[in-house]
């Protein structure tokens, strides 16, 4: 071979490299440096990317925690405001109505500068009174009692003759659009007003004429029939379905009046009809400390639905009266409650937005919240009873509470108090929004909150009228209202619920973030339940057991499940697989045994097989016959669950005829004092009281009937199928002890606590016996002893299983209290199944090519020394592997935390806490999916869903950070090996 003179020879003369070469080696390290600089910066703007994404997600969550700010408008020098004692004010902070009752006038007045607009008597004339409209004015009958302005600007007038009156006070609004009117403010400039007789007219920033004019509408007054002397209290209440008015006469006469407007044919003012609905008034009990006995009420209050009447005493004793039907509707007496400790009075009292929760203010400054909750231990006629359910406690010492202002907007009201400090609170997430001070030293005696919570005004004894405006916030949002137990309208006790829509502007806002996070973990828990035992087992399988040809097919088979998209597999649990559990439900249960022990059995009669045989079969026939075996464990669940039906979940005679309705009362004397105290049972206080031969029906306890079995009970009883087995009413707790859930829930955990435990202490010790060392080492009687065993094991398990579940029974607990529960069609087992399906293939995979990397040195010495594919597999591979598997799993925990479309119609979404299987939830993915859409920008709501899917970015980073941390240590453990 001949080379050219001067050409460059590869190697080299004495190792010295050639230019080739030096080329070569050259350009390796400019791809590489290159690739490293690649590498480097992407991972610097992935992490500049999750940053930014951390960053934007707390711009748009921080301000729901910011307080509100309030700005000093204008001060005023307005006598008439020292009179006034409630009013409506204009959304625009132009004007406010006022009720002055002393002079018995409504006064429109401008709100920044304090005058008078325009002045109006109310009430009427007394009989006989001079023509003169100043004299009639002086000689009008008197107001007497007066409520304060409800909703939609609802007032109820008392007054001296025991008449009532009732209306509204309000705005009204117009745009000056015909031009020969709008001439006349041709020299308006924006923003600026002019007064007119009843109202102003102002120019917007977009250069139009907005007319605001008082609208005051007062029927005459009519006569109230019962009771004598003036009106003493009154109250009203005016919806869209309701018109009620509550009124108390000076000798204590108390009635309800359901309100008839009749408009006459040939026009003029509409006319008052009262149907009188009597109060069946019970005496207060005398005043603590022996005082003197309590005389009327100093404040009464009717709620927004007419149902509850409460009456306030000075010092603090509330009794509330409820609407009972009947031919003719009265209110009864239901229950009293103390609202303060003793030596405190109440100052001011109002009724919250809706008119179901009452708030007081007591002489110490400090604000409570009561409202009427229904509880299964009331006693009462309505099963309700008056509960104290928030108080505030003034922050420094400002004195007695001497006005309330309420929102018509939402639950934020604002207490002045005696030294003229002024504070805004939201009644629901107990946030202060913000404070001010109308005049130190000076009694706060008028504070309106305005209609948009954009501003307010107060007014003091000296007649100083102040105006502020505000920048509310979030008023909603705090700390315990996302993620803190709060006490909502209505509930027995406070609770974490998520409810970001209700029927009525008036509804409390439930936006608490709890159960949507527990959602979420409930979710991801079920999946990775399901799917890691299958996807680990089915990688041990292919990288161990398969030949590499068919580990070449049946991989990617497996990996093509992670293209399926999830709104087709959402659709399919939601379609498919809901009903299929719903029908075969026992069935469904019972694959989660019988098919594993299928399995295990099956592999045991595979050792009695003679070894010609086995050597014979390709890996391609074992996998078939895998799956064969699977198919057959599924189709034998069908008649094992109906055998597990049929032997643990068939009502037995007694709970028949409680089903069919053939019962007696049990006597109070005879319940349980924990069953006695209370006022209806639920379902799991049935099951509670099952072992003493009791039963709950309709919230009462029962006991079967002792008569014989009647011909139309037994009728019932066929008709309505309760002779045959049923889980179902099993979960609702409608039959059946504790012991068959148990049984269910333990039977699997203590099969496979009993094979290891064989596994691990009983085989060594049989191995040193010799008549079992001898029977099994030989061919098949190997194989027999080892069917023999794995039988012993399992019907061990069973027996074991049983006996903690009559164990754990006879303690009191009841699964149904937790893991188990009423059946709904879509729930978690559901989207258990299907989102496990879903990261099957992502922990498959990765746990795989982990297995796969382990060297096959490791395994040719396992299997040199004696041991068996399996036996490598769990002793040498896994543990090698154990840091990629956890990736995996950890991967497959961040898919299932972030799935929407399969939580979303697997489902149904109900946001609630407890762990049943049957029950189902919502998450914070599927939450964010669903809402976004309907969520007005920079509004709370908003704002709450940003903060969920934080809430969801924090609970990742910190799992991934500890899996991480975690498969560092278990690889360096790896590394060890």
């Amino acid at each position: 071979m001949s080379i050219e003179r001067g050409a460059p020879v590869e190697g080299g003369v004495g190792g010295v490299p050639t230019t080739r070469a030096r080329r070569t080696r050259t350009r390796v390290r400019v791809i590489d440096a290159l690739a490293r600089s690649v590498i480097s910066v992407g991972g610097v703007l992935v992490i500049i990317a999750v940053l930014g994404i951390m960053v934007y997600l707390l711009t748009q969550t921080v301000p729901l925690f910011r307080a509100g700010r309030s700005q000093l408008v204008s001060t005023a020098n307005a006598p008439w405001s020292a009179g006034a004692r409630t009013g409506v004010l204009d959304e625009y902070f132009g004007a406010g109505v006022f009720l002055l009752p002393g002079s018995g006038e409504v006064v429109t007045a401008d709100l920044q500068s304090g005058e008078v607009i325009s002045r109006r008597p109310v009430g009427k004339p007394a009989p006989g009174a001079p023509g003169d409209p100043a004299s009639a004015a002086a000689a009008k009958i008197a107001v007497t009692a007066h409520s304060q302005l409800g909703e939609n600007g609802a007032i109820a007038l008392g007054f001296d003759d025991g008449s009532l009156q009732v209306g509204t006070l309000g705005f009204a609004y117009s745009f000056i659009t015909e031009s020969d009117q709008a001439a006349e403010f041709e020299g308006l400039e924006p923003g600026q007003r002019r007064v007119e007789p009843e109202g102003y007219v102002v120019r917007t920033p977009e250069g139009r004429l907005r007319r605001t004019r008082v609208a005051i509408d007062l029927p005459d007054p009519a006569p109230l029939e019962a009771g004598t002397g003036p009106v003493v209290l009154t109250d009203y209440r005016a919806s869209r379905s309701l018109e009620v008015a509550a009124a108390m006469r000076a000798d204590g006469t108390t009635f309800v009046t359901q309100i008839r407007r009749i408009t006459p044919l040939g026009g003029g003012k509409p006319r008052l009809r009262l149907s009188v609905l009597p109060v069946n008034s019970v005496a207060p009990e005398a005043s603590p400390a022996g005082g003197p006995a309590r005389g009327l009420p100093s404040w009464m209050f009717i709620s927004g639905d007419g149902i509850h009447l409460f009456k306030l005493w000075e010092d603090g004793l509330c009794q509330r009266y409820g609407r009972v039907a009947g031919e003719r509707p009265t209110y009864e007496f239901m229950d009293a409650l103390s609202l303060l400790p003793a030596g405190r009075k109440v100052s001011q009292a109002t009724m919250l937005l809706g008119a179901l929760t009452l708030v007081t203010g007591d002489d110490a400054g400090t604000v409570r919240a009561a409202f009427a909750a229904r509880t299964n231990t009331a006693r009462t006629l309505d099963g309700s009873e008056l509960v104290v359910a928030h108080e505030f406690t003034s922050d420094r010492d400002g004195g007695a509470v001497t006005a309330l202002g309420i929102s018509g907007r939402d639950r934020a009201f604002a207490t002045g108090a005696s030294d003229g400090s002024i504070v805004l609170r939201h009644m629901t997430s107990a946030k202060r929004i913000s404070r001010a001070v109308a005049t130190p030293g000076q009694p706060v005696g008028l504070l309106l909150l305005t209609p948009k919570l954009d501003g307010y005004v107060a007014a003091d004894s000296s007649g100083t009228f102040k105006l502020w405006s505000l920048r509310r916030g979030h008023p909603e949002a705090s700390l315990k209202s996302l993620f803190g137990s709060v006490w909502y309208e209505g509930d027995a006790a406070p609770s974490f619920t998520y409810q970001s829509s209700a029927g009525t502007d008036s509804a409390e806002s439930k936006i608490s973030l709890v159960p949507l996070i527990f959602g979420t973990f409930k979710a991801t828990l079920f999946s990775l339940l399901f799917a890691i035992p299958v996807a680990v087992f089915a990688a041990i399988y292919t990288s161990e057991m398969l030949h590499p040809r068919v580990r070449l097919a049946f991989k990617p088979a497996i990996e093509m499940m992670a293209s399926l998209p999830s709104v087709v597999l959402g659709f399919v649990a939601a379609i498919v697989v809901a009903p299929l559990a719903r029908d075969f439900l026992p069935a469904v249960l019972s694959a989660f045994v019988v098919v594993p022990v299928a399995v295990l059995a099956c592999a045991t009669l595979w050792q009695m097989l003679p070894v010609r045989i086995i050597s014979r079969l390709r890996t391609t026939q074992h996998a078939a016959l895998v799956g064969v075996v699977l198919l057959a464990g599924l189709a034998l669940s069908v008649p094992v669950g109906r055998f597990a039906e049929a032997a643990l979940f068939t009502p037995t005679l007694s709970e028949q005829r409680v089903l069919a309705g053939d019962t007696t009362p049990v006597p109070i004397e005879r319940l349980p004092a924990w069953a006695a105290e209370r006022a209806t049972l639920s379902a799991l206080d049935g099951v509670r009281l099952r072992p003493l031969g009791m039963y709950v029906a309709q919230g009462k306890a029962v006991e079967p009937s002792d008569a014989p079995l009647a011909p139309e009970v037994q009728a019932s009883i066929d008709r309505a199928g309760l002779t045959r087995p049923n889980i179902r009413l099993w979960l609702d707790g409608a039959v059946g002890s504790a012991w068959p859930g148990w049984m269910v829930l333990l039977t699997p955990p203590a099969m496979i606590i009993v094979a290891l435990a064989r596994i691990s202490l009983l085989d060594p010790a049989l191995r040193r016996v010799p008549i079992f060392a001898s029977v099994g080492a030989i061919g098949a009687g190997a194989g027999v002893f080892e069917l023999l065993k794995f039988a012993l094991t399992m019907l061990a398990g069973a027996v074991v299983g049983g006996l903690a579940a009559w164990a754990i029974s006879s303690l009191g607990f009841d699964p149904r209290d937790g893991l188990l529960g009423t059946f709904t069609q879509r729930n978690t087992l559901v989207v258990a199944i299907v989102m496990g399906f879903a990261i099957i293939p992502i922990i498959y995979t990765i746990s795989e090519d982990a297995m796969s990397s382990v060297p096959g040195a490791l395994r040719s010495a396992s299997l040199g020394c004696g041991a068996t594919r399996w036996q490598t597999a769990l002793n040498v591979v896994l543990p090698l592997a154990l840091s990629g598997i956890f990736s995996a799993c950890m991967i497959g925990l961040g898919r299932a935390a972030g799935e929407t479309m399969i939580v979303l119609m697997a489902t149904g979404n109900t946001p609630s806490i407890d762990w049943n299987i049957f029950a189902g939830f919502r998450t914070l993915a599927a939450n964010i999916a669903t809402e976004m859409p309907e969520a007005p920008q920079g509004e709370t709501h908003y704002r709450v869903l940003f903060l969920a899917g934080l809430c969801l970015f924090i609970i990742t980073f910190f799992v991934n950070t500890a899996a991480e941390m975690l498969r560092q240590r278990f690889r360096k453990r790896g590394a060890a090996l």
